[in-house]
Parts: structure tokens; sequence; C-alpha cells
């Protein structure tokens, strides 16, 4: 007999199949990343197609089967409009979230990533998103066990950015004092290095990403 759970959800990927069924991949706050399946999520008449985009946060209620994960139910808790209604910021929402889906794994337990993701989103809405991103991308690298210490890293730091790196639980996603220009264009520096460098990823240009999301509209309010 299947297994049914509920549970919040940001949705990262989401890809039509077939004619009306939805894949998607789901980062829920309890599971951690899954994957799932929504028949009949496209149909005019669906409910469950409302909330499966990108970027949505959702209450999602699905059941565990031996051929993978079936959508039941889906409440659309926060489109996210305003990372959706604005390239820039939906370059950044983007390459934060697919930076989130190359560090971790379906089935791992990380609700503090969940949470920091979801506050990463809204603050794309609000805020400067190039900071929210470069600030998201050093505080999900630490809780993910990637991100040297002050002390430890072999790149020569500047005095601020050694004291973000030192007070960085302490630091809002929406908090713009911190990261002046210079400073941010360091961050970025740093990050572009020890991404590429020591954990080997490649995550897609912001140009290529403010090229894919003109004309980009939410589907729930």
């Amino acid at each position: 007999m299947p297994h049914s759970h509920t549970d919040e959800a940001i949705v990262l990927r989401s890809h039509n199949v077939g004619e009306t069924d939805r894949f998607c991949v789901l980062f829920t706050r309890d599971s951690g990343r899954i994957t799932v399946r929504a028949t009949g999520a496209r149909k005019i008449q669906s409910r469950r197609g409302r909330g499966l985009l990108p970027l949505h946060r959702i209450s999602v209620t699905w059941e565990q089967h031996s051929f993978g994960n079936s959508v039941i139910s889906v409440e659309c808790l926060d489109a996210n409009s305003a990372a959706w209604c604005d390239a820039q910021r939906f370059s950044c929402a983007a390459q934060g979230i697919e930076l989130l889906l190359a560090l971790t794994e379906d089935g791992l337990d990380l609700p503090d990533v969940y949470d920091l993701t979801a506050e990463f989103l809204r603050a794309c809405g609000s805020t400067v998103p190039t900071t929210a991103l470069r600030l998201y991308t050093l505080k999900l690298l630490k809780l993910l066990g990637y991100l040297p210490s002050a002390a430890s890293t072999p790149v020569r730091l500047s005095p601020a950015f050694a004291q973000i790196l030192n007070t960085l639980d302490d630091i809002r996603l929406t908090d713009m004092t911190v990261l002046g220009d210079s400073l941010s264009v360091e961050i970025g520096r740093f990050l572009q290095g020890l991404l590429g460098s020591q954990l080997g990823i490649s995550l897609k240009s912001p140009e290529v990403r403010l090229s894919m999301s003109s004309a980009v509209t939410p589907i729930c309010q």
C-alpha cells in the first residue's frame, strides 16, 4: 500500500511529460529533494498544476509507490511573483536554484537549507538580487560544509570579507549595508573560484539566464 506524505516544498524544476502530466523536482522541508509526477496536471480543470512551476513555494501531498512519487494535491503558498516579474531578479533566483540542485542529492533531510532557500527567493523579489544571491551562496556552502573559514581559506581575504565570513550566521539576505561594490566583486570572484576550481561546478552565465527569463509570468498569485 502506498505511503502518503504532506510537506512544504519549493519547486526547483518542472517539465511537461506526455499529453497532460508534469514531472517536477521539489525541495521539501522535511524530506529533502524529491522527484514527483503530477498526472493530469496540465488539464485545464486541474488544480494540481497551478503551483507546480519553478520558484513556487507549495504545500504538497504525494504518494510513494515502487515506481516513484505521485502527486495527490497541491496548494500554492507563495508564487514569489516579484522574483518572476523582473528579468534580473529571475536570473539570480534561477542561479541560486541551479546551485542548490548541483550541491544536493535526493532524500537528504535539510530543513535549514529549505528555510534559507525560501528566504532567498523572497529576498530576490524585495532587494538587490545579486547581493542576495552572493549571500545565499555563502550561507548555502556553509550549511553544506563546503565553505572554508576566514582563517583556513588559501585565498587572501580583505578584512571586510573576513568579517563577513566570521559573522555570516547573523547576516540577513536582505541586509544591503554589508556589501559595498568592491566587496561584492571580491566575494563574486571568491565564489567563482571556489565553485569552479574546488567543487567543479559550472553554472549558466547571468547573460544566458537573462535571455531565458524574458516575459516570464507566474500562474498562481
